[in-house]
């Protein structure tokens, strides 16, 4: 694993890697430059989801809406 050593100014091997996970839900690792010693930390990529697959099932399908819905008239109501 590598990692930014600020100590150093470089891209380092990292000793006695630690991984952690934040409480954002990213993953991370810290741990100390093979160089100099330093304690170093380095927040790790995002893995992408899957996309779902198209055609979307029934069931995943996103809904569809044309925006006026709000404009359609009230449904007439009887008294009687």
């Amino acid at each position: 694993m590598k990692a930014y050593c600020f100590k150093c100014r470089k891209q380092r091997n990292v000793k006695n890697v630690e991984h952690l996970l934040l409480g954002s839900g990213r993953r991370a690792i810290k741990g100390i430059c093979s160089h100099c010693e330093t304690k170093v930390y380095s927040i790790l990529k995002d893995v992408e989801p899957e996309p779902p697959p198209w055609p979307y099932p029934p069931d995943l399908a996103p809904e569809v809406h044309s925006g006026f819905e709000h404009l359609t008239p009230p449904t007439p109501t009887v008294h009687g």
